[in-house]
């Protein structure tokens, strides 16, 4: 135990308490509520390394002076315990010493914890602090600060004014004393008058706090667009101010301006605004719509680019594209809410990195005639798109164009397609080629992990191909990788139907070379073809009769009945085994009358085998 005289309490922690003495008098702090009192002592000296007393109620009015030892690392009391404290003594390297507790080390920002007895004509001095605590500020009596540029975070909590409670800005908020529309604390803006049409925010405002509350406001002019980006702010018409301040808006960065609609003031010399939309004041670029607009967007002629980001997270849910445009950059509809695209008849490169992914309302696009190439992961993840119509002009489908798109099970390769490249059709289950396949066209559908690693139960273990010549080839979508540029090899030359009998033997999974086996013997059993390719069925066939009843046990379970249909109409199953699976599958299974059949169609064949 630590013991002062002359009016000083020590706090100090003992095995399962902290105690502090006044002399001989002894009172006891459990940890987090003090259970004695003192009325006339005057210091305190803090001699633990951390104290964990938010939730205190107890209170030394009488106390005016604190000392912090060395050891300690860190102290977190209510204003309220020491209302008139006036000088802090730090001896330790991560308190400063002056008139208000601020905690600060080498891994933490500077941060205010307490204000304490500061009178209402004092100043507090901020400089170097970043963070102010959720207790700092309550019950405290001034609303003159300085120095406080460097702020960047107060801790709130979800009790908007809680921060403030009992405290001179409160009253302030509460009697809407407010001065040009808003309430300051040094360069902190804290509070607007929410019956004011129009709020300029001060232009030497260096943090908004997170509460203050814009969207009654009809217009809001910001001088440093970057205060609104921390806590997302909701406006109704931001008005981005355009000087030499270095807060401009940039249209390289991921902003997100949660408005119905932006302005810009008269004498703009770098933006202007259409129906609430952000461009560059020569109006080549479209650079930001703003996210809470809705509806329609027709960009006018003359626009050659939408920027970066410019409708991300954007709820418009149709756009007209002029003829004048040019490129879409990267994630310039990002996980929009956009359902209808007019690309109109200039652009000819259609988006770049993701500008159309995570797009989950589009079901159905169309590419205009004069379309080219699809970005890279242009259309990504739009996990509702189902239908997809190429132009004849395209050449290039880029890598991971539609990777991730579930619903687009079938897609038409034009003729003028040179190049499909690495899993750009991913999901796609059937794909018709008008030409000859691109090259490597195996890339863009094939992976090298199994089945089980990658897709869902119900997915597709092959991908079936529509040739120009009318065959039909069934390539397993999982190979090893130095397999998938044969593949390619064999599916861009003319094929022979010998090769196409021979694909599933790629396979790198069980299930994946089953069901490629077994869906190409059901094409090809009854075809007429030369020697090579009878040889080739009558592998197929072994092989399939073998694996047959393993590949329908492995998905009866996967909403696959059309496969175990073609199983079934191809004769792969025993008897024995047909039995045995009418006694699994459900009495109202659309299974059970092709299981009867198969097996009519077996006893048959044995009966002429014994005729014979």
């Amino acid at each position: 135990m630590h013991i002062k005289t002359d009016n000083m309490i020590c706090i100090k922690k003992g095995e399962n308490k902290m105690d502090y003495k006044k002399d001989d008098c002894s009172k006891t702090i459990s940890f987090g509520r003090i259970t004695g009192s003192s009325t006339d002592v005057e210091t305190v000296i803090f001699d633990y390394d951390r104290y964990e007393l938010g939730n205190s109620k107890r209170c030394f009015p009488s106390v005016k002076k604190l000392i912090i030892n060395e050891n300690v690392e860190w102290i977190k009391v209510p204003n309220s315990m020491f209302p008139n404290v006036r000088t802090i003594i730090s001896k330790s390297t991560q308190f400063r010493s002056g008139n208000v507790l601020i905690h600060e080390s080498f891994w933490s920002r500077p941060t205010l914890l307490n204000v304490f007895g500061v009178e209402p004509d004092e100043t507090i001095d901020l400089v170097g602090v970043q963070v102010i605590d959720s207790l700092a500020l309550r019950g405290c009596k001034t609303i003159h600060f300085i120095n406080t540029e460097s702020v960047r975070f107060i801790e709130a909590n979800s009790v908007r004014l809680s921060i403030f409670e009992d405290s001179e800005i409160e009253r302030m908020i509460l009697e809407k004393r407010y001065h040009e529309g808003v309430i300051m604390a040094g360069t902190i803006l804290l509070a607007v008058n929410p019956d004011a049409d129009e709020i300029e925010v001060p232009r030497n405002t260096t943090y908004i706090f997170p509460t203050v509350d814009f969207t009654k406001n009809k217009r809001v002019i910001i001088h440093d667009f970057r205060l609104v980006q921390t806590f997302k702010f909701e406006f109704q018409t931001l008005v981005i101010f355009d000087d030499d301040k270095s807060g401009n808006f940039s249209r390289d960065e991921m902003y997100d301006i949660i408005a119905k609609n932006i302005e810009v003031l008269p004498g703009s010399k770098l933006y202007c605004t259409v129906d609430g939309i952000l461009y560059s004041k020569d109006m080549h670029t479209l650079i930001r719509c703003p996210l809470l607009k809705t509806g329609h967007v027709d960009i006018p002629d003359g626009v050659s680019e939408i920027g970066k980001y410019a409708f991300r997270l954007g709820r418009i849910n149709s756009v007209s594209l002029p003829d004048s445009l040019v490129k879409i950059e990267r994630m310039a509809f990002f996980n929009s809410k956009i359902s209808d695209i007019s690309f109109g008849k200039g652009i000819k490169k259609i988006g770049e990195g993701y500008s159309f992914s995570l797009c989950t309302n589009l079901t159905r696009l169309i590419f205009p005639p004069q379309a080219e190439e699809i970005g890279d992961s242009a259309f990504s993840d739009c996990t509702n798109l189902s239908e997809v119509v190429f132009n004849s002009r395209l050449v290039l489908i880029s890598r991971r164009a539609f990777s991730g798109c579930d619903r687009l099970e079938k897609v038409v390769i034009p003729e003028s397609v040179q190049k499909i490249e690495k899993s750009a059709l991913n999901k796609v289950q059937h794909i018709v080629f008008q030409g000859n396949p691109a090259s490597h066209v195996a890339i863009a559908f094939i992976r090298e992990k199994p089945a089980t690693e990658y897709m869902p139960d119900t997915a597709s273990y092959t991908i079936r191909i529509d040739l120009p010549d009318s065959k039909t080839a069934y390539m397993p979508r999982y190979v090893k990788f130095d397999d998938i540029y044969t593949i390619s090899h064999i599916i861009k030359n003319p094929i022979a139907i010998a090769d196409i009998l021979t694909l599933y033997t790629y396979a790198s999974s069980a299930a994946c070379r089953q069901e490629a086996a077994i869906l190409t013997y059901s094409a090809y059993k009854d075809k007429t073809m030369d020697e090579s390719g009878l040889i080739e069925k009558q592998k197929l066939y072994t092989y399939c009769k073998r694996s047959a009843k393993s590949y329908v046990e492995s998905i009866l379970d996967q909403n696959k009945d059309k496969n175990i249909v073609q199983v079934l109409n191809a004769g792969l199953l025993s008897n024995k085994a047909l039995k045995d699976l009418m006694d699994v599958v459900d009495e109202n299974s659309i299974l059970r009358p092709y299981i009867l059949e198969a097996m009519q169609k077996t006893k048959r064949s044995q009966s002429k085998k014994f005729n014979v």
